[in-house]
């Protein structure tokens, strides 16, 4: 039985790109250790690269909550490109694996940043990070289930849309940042990084 079928998604047969279970859980796996690790790289990179500002767009560049976006976002859409080179999946099941988790990573995130910091007053760095790490764990697994599953919803396409919009609107503010607290580093007490 499709238990996805109300909500736009539809079961491809197994005949078409069929990847492995077990291919895709290694993958999975590999994919969630990379994603973890390179989020932290990311984190300090724009740092480590003497703030070079035409790499800004790729990494964090401040400590606003906007800006932690990218380390959870990047390192999964990079990790996402080369499991497809190896995996070579359906492509209406890959875009919509990956796209959806590049959609609801970032207003995820979001959400539980200030529901928490919102609740007790203030942020801590290890609930920070736990939630980062939370969201790029619930990103992999929600991946490797529609994968193994070999789902594709009918609106692939306007994830993939979504997502890449999204990454827009990443680049975007990162040069333009609105001045709002959401973009606001506070402690450079700025927007941006310049």
């Amino acid at each position: 039985m499709n238990k996805f079928k109300n909500i736009g998604q539809n079961k491809i047969p197994h005949l078409l790109a069929f990847v492995s279970t077990k291919k895709v859980l290694i993958s999975a796996t590999i994919g969630l250790i990379f994603c973890i690790v390179m989020s932290f790289v990311f984190h300090f990179a724009f740092e480590w690269l003497n703030k070079t500002p035409a790499i800004a767009w790729l990494f964090a560049t401040n400590e606003s909550v906007w800006e932690h976006g990218k380390i959870i976002f990047y390192p999964f859409l990079i990790f996402s490109l080369i499991e497809y080179l190896i995996l070579k999946p359906n492509i209406k099941v890959f875009l919509t694996a990956k796209s959806l988790p590049l959609i609801l990573c970032i207003p995820i995130m979001i959400t539980l940043f200030y529901t928490y910091s919102g609740i007790i007053g203030k942020n801590f760095v290890a609930v920070d990070i736990s939630i980062a790490v939370l969201v790029i764990i619930a990103m992999n697994i929600a991946s490797y289930k529609i994968i193994a599953n070999n789902y594709a919803s009918k609106f692939y396409y306007l994830y993939a849309i979504i997502a890449f919009i999204t990454m827009l609107f990443l680049i975007i503010f990162t040069y333009f940042p609105p001045h709002i607290n959401l973009f606001y580093d506070t402690l450079k007490s700025s927007y941006g990084f310049i």
